[in-house]
């Protein structure tokens, strides 16, 4: 769902919460745009309360944030914040990964398979393989089994997402990713569980290429949208 949809559910809150948040995680509001509540509320066919109330969550969040002059901001990409949030999803995901291994199956193995196959194509564009790749991690990291695993993982990734989506944009970027994903699952296959742990660690560092990519990406009219 995005903001072109309207609004059709029961759970009118919780619904425009989710196309708030989709529209900020697909590039939809980008890093930095200026969100009016009256246009959001116009767009989703809603009135204003429901979408206040969205906005709130977004913010203590981190998606969004109110400034003094009562602007309301989609966050912005930060080379401070991206290595912060690499530092605590680089240990935390190399360890849940270590814990998960054990339950990685057949099926969990064709399905994590499945998944490289539909990001290593060349027809994957960059929001649909930061999707894939998203979907391709918790499996590998197993939310299914871990309630807060799960949810202290969704608040990582959707802070994240903003920067993977510039990551998908440089191609030397994702095939970089989509190499580093089939030699894990081969050393996965292989039981050689120390290189998987290596080649994930690995890959997860390279996120922090983007720190050097953030210093001319989003700028504007002569002005910064990053720091």
């Amino acid at each position: 769902m995005t903001l072109k949809d309207p609004i059709k559910h029961d759970s009118l809150q919780k619904t425009v919460y989710g196309a708030i948040r989709a529209a900020i995680l697909n590039g939809e509001l980008a890093p930095g745009e200026q969100i009016f509540l009256g246009d959001l509320a116009k767009r989703l066919h809603v009135s204003t309360m429901p979408v206040r109330e969205a906005l709130r969550t977004l913010e203590a969040q981190g998606m969004i944030s109110f400034s003094s002059q009562k602007k309301i901001l989609v966050a912005r990409l930060s080379a401070e914040d991206l290595e912060e949030f690499y530092w605590i999803r680089i240990p935390l995901e190399c360890r849940s990964f270590v814990r998960n291994l054990a339950y990685l199956g057949n099926e969990e193995m064709e399905e994590l398979h499945a998944l490289h196959r539909m990001m290593s194509d060349e027809n994957t564009s960059g929001p649909e393989w930061v999707r894939l790749n998203r979907e391709f991690h918790m499996l590998l990291y197993g939310t299914k089994r871990s309630r807060v695993l799960k949810g202290a993982l969704k608040w990582l990734w959707d802070n994240v997402t903003a920067y993977l989506n510039l990551y998908a944009q440089k191609a030397f970027l994702v095939q970089e990713a989509n190499r580093a994903h089939e030699a894990l699952l081969s050393a996965i296959e292989e039981k050689e569980m120390e290189r998987a742990v290596e080649i994930l660690k690995t890959h997860l560092e390279s996120g922090l290429e983007l720190k050097e990519i953030l210093h001319t990406a989003w700028r504007g009219e002569g002005e910064e949208a990053v720091t």
